[in-house]
């Protein structure tokens, strides 16, 4: 095995991520590379800690919700960039979803934890 070679790099960062870094491995099926994102794990970040906003778009967009909003999110970052849309989230049909929950500055909302 060569210790120097491409491969046993990328094995490192990867075992250093998931082992200390607080990161899962994602799978090569889930990735669609036409929108650039796992779509699964984006659509349940989306759905689980935002369920309200997630039931508004359902009644607004049908069976057809979980494309469109995908669609959505891929035009806005190609638009704004996605550190902006990972930053400051992005709106469908006037509902707002966030990308990023960040630590809360203080403890005084137990719900701001959570999330």
């Amino acid at each position: 095995m060569n210790i120097t070679s491409k491969h046993t790099f990328e094995t490192a960062i990867v075992q250093s991520l998931t082992e200390s870094g607080g990161y899962t491995e994602g799978e090569a099926k889930g990735y669609s590379p036409d929108l650039g994102m796992f779509k699964d794990e984006v659509l349940a970040f989306l759905k689980n800690p935002q369920p309200r906003r997630w039931e508004k778009l359902t009644e607004i967009h049908g069976v057809e919700t979980e494309n469109r909003v995908l669609q959505r999110l891929h035009r806005e970052m190609d638009l704004r960039g996605s550190l902006d849309v990972l930053r400051n989230g992005f709106t469908d049909y006037g509902v707002r979803f966030n990308l990023a929950f960040f630590q809360p500055v203080s403890g005084l909302n137990p719900d701001t934890l959570v999330l």
